[in-house]
């Protein structure tokens, strides 16, 4: 019973540390969905942050087909490197896509849930394509992620003087660069 509590509570600090259109503390873990009904409160906003605004257009491909894909954006630690079997979430900001053509996707604006600052620190941002099974799972309300691939990565340094982050990604198909000012 004891372990049981300590892994919820740690899990409900992780999940309170990162939440989608709030803001990144670097904490080092990915949060895992938190099994609590109850809504989190939002951590405030240190006085000492930068805004965040990330964007996206392009052509990608979805790399398996006949299935879909989405592109997921990460803010991780600047230490963060993909583990072999780490596989994106629908929980994880998302770039808005339409179809376009079979298995290719048209990127175009604004990141949905990303967070909207940052505080001082060193940040890897990166862009992953997330397969997606064409054929529904029973028990699943979303269609599976089957595998997830690091598009596009760059490192950030977020100085206590930075007001301001923008991110912009160009999708070039099988990949895509990423690009910042800050302010």
């Amino acid at each position: 019973m004891r372990r049981s509590i300590l892994g919820f509570a740690a899990v409900v600090l992780v999940a309170a540390c990162v939440s989608p259109g709030r803001g990144v503390v670097p904490s080092g873990v990915k949060p895992a969905p938190t099994p609590s009904p109850t809504p989190l409160p939002s951590p405030s906003r240190p006085r000492v942050s930068a805004d965040l605004s990330v964007s996206g257009s392009g052509p990608m491909e979805c790399s398996y087909n006949p299935h879909g894909c989405i592109a997921f954006l990460l803010i991780e630690p600047g230490s963060w490197a993909l583990d072999t079997g780490w596989t994106a979430g629908y929980e994880d900001p998302q770039f808005p896509e339409e179809a376009a053509g079979i298995g290719l996707e048209n990127v175009s604006g604004s990141v949905l849930g990303a967070p909207t600052w940052l505080v001082p620190g060193d940040y890897r941002l990166g862009v992953v394509n997330g397969t997606i099974s064409d054929l529904p799972s029973p028990g699943f309300s979303q269609l599976p992620i089957m595998r997830s691939q690091l598009f596009c990565s760059t490192d950030l340094t977020v100085e206590p003087s930075t007001r301001e982050v923008t991110v912009r990604v160009t999708f070039r198909t099988l990949s895509c660069e990423i690009s910042e000012s800050k302010s």
